[in-house]
């Protein structure tokens, strides 16, 4: 998961060595999932305000996602199925 400004996605995420088992993430609703520069990749982000004091359960938080081919956005939902968590598959016209 590629926890960064906007800006940095691009430039951190051609920092990763490219393999067949590498999936980078990123977690911004606002940029589009081909900011990555690796072949496999996927957005993940929560559908969700976070404020200060309030410290919701994963469960009760739900994600929207998107994965650049079947296979990266199958990898994603596993994991988010191991999370428990909630997910919606929206792609990156559709936000």
């Amino acid at each position: 998961f590629l926890c960064v400004s906007d800006q940095a996605i691009q430039q951190v995420s051609g920092l990763f060595a490219q393999t067949e088992k590498t999936l980078l993430v990123h977690c911004s609703g606002s940029t589009p999932v081909e900011a990555i520069a690796q072949a496999r990749k996927a957005v993940c982000y929560p559908f969700q305000t976070f404020s200060e004091g309030r410290k919701p359960a994963i469960v009760d938080v739900p994600f929207l996602i998107e994965g650049s081919d079947e296979t990266s956005l199958n990898t994603l939902i596993s994991f988010l199925s191991q999370l428990k968590a909630t997910y919606h598959v929206l792609p990156t016209q559709d936000r």
